[in-house]
């Protein structure tokens, strides 16, 4: 089922909803303003192909924009924002019931096995949800996927690459349980805890490093005392959060800088340096901003 407008986002009944869970779903449909609060469904891929879509998740924050993905799993709860002076142009693809552990079962059982029981699923299966990288298979799906907006649309091609999505997807997930499970921590449970909680925090910086942020409400996210979460935290990203956020800034300040359209006060405010001062003597030490200082605004 392709739809290119957003449904209602206060009905809950109409033929987005009615066909949720039981057909496979490309949603992709533009706005300025647009919220969904409180949602659940089927497993989903959230992405966008121009600007910003941020999205809720156990109270954190996660910022979704064109090179990135999301995953939701099914029936988790998670509202979805959008409020942008220029459009964004949206992509949601929702996976009928089961078609993951469908997928996954196929990936992991004998071949006698699924000849013998051809409707097995697996009960347990589970993504990581926080943002991504798109992979390079995924990118020319998607550009598969969309283009059946434009030409005469066949329902067992869309199946085909939805299915396509979803082991690349189980693919994708395993490399991220791989990292997490590489953790020096004596129990599996424990590193996959670790890592989903430490990440979530990194969600939150990537979307509120503008922000004045404090070791103490950082760890009340990951739900740790303020030593576990530090030792946690650079054990898993290999830096302190502190060093983290300044490099989250630095980066995201360069981008502004190579934009031109703000001095070096501006950004420097923008991105949560409040003395400009101490902006500027970071910046001017780094060779990357060397170039983009030459013809922005002091």
């Amino acid at each position: 089922m392709l739809c290119t407008q957003f449904p209602d986002p206060n009905a809950s009944t109409g033929s987005f909803y009615n066909n949720l869970w039981e057909q496979n779903i490309l949603l992709q449909a533009k706005s300025k303003s647009i919220a969904y609060i409180d949602k659940k469904g089927p497993l989903s891929l959230k992405a966008t192909l121009k600007g910003s879509e941020r999205y809720i998740i156990d109270k954190v924050p996660i910022e979704v924009n064109p090179g990135s993905i999301l995953i939701i799993n099914e029936n988790h709860s998670y509202s979805s924002i959008i409020d942008s002076d220029c459009e964004v142009d949206s992509l949601s693809i929702y996976f009928k019931k089961d078609l993951d552990k469908q997928v996954f079962a196929g990936l992991i059982k004998e071949e006698s096995f699924l000849l013998s029981n051809p409707d097995y699923t697996l009960v347990n299966m589970s993504f990581f949800e926080f943002r991504q990288n798109r992979s390079k298979l995924l990118k020319q799906l998607f550009t598969r996927l969309l283009s059946q907006l434009s030409e005469p649309s066949s329902i067992f091609l869309i199946d085909e690459i939805h299915i396509s999505i979803v082991e690349e997807l189980i693919r994708l997930n395993y490399g991220i349980y791989t990292q997490a499970n590489s953790l020096k921590y004596r129990k599996k449970s424990t590193r996959l805890e670790i890592f989903k909680r430490i990440n979530l925090v990194k969600e939150y910086l990537h979307c509120s490093y503008g922000e004045d942020v404090n070791l103490s409400h950082l760890s009340k996210i990951a739900c740790m005392s303020e030593y576990h979460f530090l030792r946690c935290f650079k054990e898993t990203m290999g830096n302190t959060p502190h060093k983290y956020l300044i490099e989250l800034r630095l980066q995201k300040a360069f981008e502004l800088l190579k934009s031109e359209a703000f001095s070096v006060p501006e950004i420097s405010d923008i991105v949560g340096f409040k003395d400009v001062k101490y902006f500027k003597r970071i910046v001017q030490n780094k060779s990357m901003f060397k170039h983009a200082l030459c013809k922005t605004k002091y």
